[in-house]
């Protein structure tokens, strides 16, 4: 369970509670009060201010001080508040404390303390400070680091690919932030070492010029004398394209290639024999890599 999840969690048990009626996160600043307008919070209000996030061994323990206010004036309705508040307060522990489906361990040595007027508002309530531990195993096998990336190339100028005969068919990537075994040239990639490997490829472009929509970009693949076009295993491209409209499209590719025998690889459209195509206006920021899965 991640940092978000937790806050989330507290956000759910407060929305749930009958009693009340806001919601807010962040540093005392940001509470709501009273504008010119007349907006501000719905109370009672319940505000989770962060403390803190702590590690010891494989847990993670995250401190708040929650803090539940309402709306009082006479010294009659500020202590009736704070009366309640301290139960509100209560009752949000229990429902985290008590949930089988939570991971966090709420600790019961909260120190409750009540205010009046402490904000803007005429307001008076209860603060909680709330600590809560949950399992944070520090793996590598879970890290999101890139591991066997060989190739990380980027084009940092638009291009205009299309499947038809004389325009440009393949992607080219001018600029190598990555090339471990200096194998990428401007728009393939040449190898003869085999295993199996993972293109990611992160493109925005829109359609342009008359003719039907071509078919999404293949990885094409030249080795032994022979070609191999791979479509890609995963991908978002349009299922109903549109032209004048930009896409984010983010392809990934999956091919082994085969010990000691060169290999040419690029990306490439292809062509629909007689027929017009649209061609791809692709802006400048696309980028490939490139990795060895082990």
């Amino acid at each position: 369970m991640v940092y978000k999840e937790v806050v989330d969690r507290i956000n759910l048990a407060v929305n749930q509670h009958l009693m009340l009626a806001d919601f807010g996160y962040g540093q005392l600043t940001d509470i709501k009060v009273l504008d010119a307008d007349g907006d501000g919070a719905n109370y009672p209000y319940a505000f989770l201010n962060p403390a803190g996030v702590s590690r010891n061994g494989q847990m993670s323990t995250y401190s708040f001080n929650l803090i539940i206010m309402e709306m009082a004036i006479t010294p009659e309705q500020v202590l009736k508040v704070q009366s309640d508040t301290i139960q509100y307060l209560n009752d949000i522990i229990s429902e985290l404390r008590f949930d089988s489906t939570f991971v966090g361990d709420v600790k019961l040595n909260s120190t409750i303390q009540v205010f009046r007027e402490r904000f803007q508002d005429e307001v008076a309530g209860a603060t909680a400070q709330l600590v809560i531990e949950v399992p944070d195993v520090i793996d590598n096998c879970e890290a999101p680091i890139a591991t066997g990336l060989d190739v990380w190339v980027l084009a940092e100028a638009p291009q205009t690919i299309g499947p038809d005969p004389g325009v440009d068919r393949v992607f080219a990537f001018a600029t190598t932030e990555v090339d471990i075994y200096s194998e990428w040239s401007l728009n393939r990639w040449t190898t003869s070492r085999g295993g199996n490997y993972r293109f990611e490829l992160v493109y925005d472009f829109e359609f342009i010029d008359e003719g039907i929509y071509p078919s999404e970009p293949v990885l094409s693949i030249i080795a032994g004398g022979s070609t191999t076009y791979v479509p890609a295993l995963e991908t978002n491209w349009p299922t109903d394209p549109q032209t004048g409209q930009t896409y984010t499209i983010r392809q990934t590719f999956y091919t082994t290639i085969a010990d000691e025998i060169e290999s040419l690889t690029f990306v490439r459209l292809e062509d629909e024999v007689g027929v017009d195509e649209k061609n791809l206006l692709v802006s400048s920021g696309a980028n490939l890599k490139i990795y060895q899965d082990l």
